[in-house]
């Protein structure tokens, strides 16, 4: 039977549950970040208490003016797969420079006013505390004086690589679809607000929807096969990410979805791209027809790959 997920954010009211617990930024909820949460809900059943992540609203990188070039899920993505997962509590904290000024007693008094932890599970690269300056070590020895236990999860590694949302941006950033989704464990995908656009797709005969999207990072310019969620139903799609060099001379980048097998206007609406394999990079032709004939075949190989 599933379980109920119940979210707070920012200050939880003070349930002083007992619970096995986990906290971490999370971007992307990966292979990763599956087996610390997988590690948490495992022992709380066994002690039969809650489980509890502990999440913040925006990336502390922001917040610290650090280098940042997206986020890959958002905040209403993760607690999804949070849900998903079976976790009895999701806390999401203001990432304030109040929250992360806390030296790490503080930042663990701080917790142990709403919930008492018997068990913090975390990553071998978890920091936290002012300047992220606390890790693993700091933690075992509070673990003993704030009286719980403390476990420390291996990182997870596929062949030489390191399972992380730093080399998943990576490769978003190289169009590497394929090993996005091995290391997240499911397709890349992201929302949007379908916007009117300049009409390019219609004119060469397969229309499409040009979509305005947030925070996420954006894949590396190309053609890739995907889906595109309207409502509750799922369609396969033709994505493309790019400026349509063969088109226009411009340099303001577009994502446009050619929906097969549908033909209603859904300008306004918010839809959802699933990305499952890059088919080849962005390209100026030398005519449209060159254009057309290479979106037909593009459309034909995806066709073959979704449906």
């Amino acid at each position: 039977m599933k379980r109920h997920c119940a979210s707070f954010l920012f200050k939880p009211p003070r349930l002083k549950r007992p619970c096995v617990a986990t906290i971490g930024t999370f971007d992307g909820v990966h292979c990763g970040h599956k087996k610390i949460i997988d590690s948490v809900i495992a022992s709380s059943r066994k002690l039969k208490i809650a489980s509890l992540v502990i999440t913040f609203d925006s990336n502390p990188r922001l917040i610290l003016k650090k280098t940042f070039s997206g986020s890959i899920t958002t905040l209403e993505d993760k607690k999804a797969v949070f849900a998903q997962s079976g976790v009895d509590y999701v806390w999401v904290m203001k990432t304030d420079s109040g929250i992360l000024g806390y030296s790490a007693y503080d930042f663990l008094l701080f917790i142990k006013k709403y919930f008492d932890i018997k068990e913090l599970i975390v990553g071998d690269d978890f920091r936290f505390g002012k300047d992220a300056l606390h890790g693993a070590h700091n933690l075992s020895r509070l673990a003993e004086e704030f009286e719980f236990k403390f476990s420390v999860i291996k990182k997870l590694s596929f062949g030489t690589r390191a399972v992380s949302s730093t080399h998943i941006r990576s490769f978003l950033q190289a169009g590497d679809i394929a090993a996005v989704n091995k290391f997240l464990g499911r397709a890349y995908s992201f929302n949007g607000i379908v916007v009117k656009g300049r009409g390019n797709g219609k004119a060469l005969g397969f229309p499409t929807a040009n979509i305005k999207v947030g925070e996420h990072i954006i894949p590396a310019n190309g053609v890739y096969a995907g889906m595109c969620r309207v409502g509750k139903k799922v369609y396969p799609a033709a994505i493309n990410i790019g400026t349509n060099p063969t088109i226009t001379d411009q340099s303001r980048l577009t994502i446009e979805a050619h929906i097969l097998n549908f033909h209603k206007n859904i300008t306004g609406r918010k839809v959802e791209l699933i990305f499952l394999k890059r088919l080849r990079a962005e390209k100026k032709f030398p005519s449209r027809e060159a254009l057309v004939a290479a979106i037909a075949r593009d459309v034909e190989r995806i066709r073959a790959i979704t449906c």
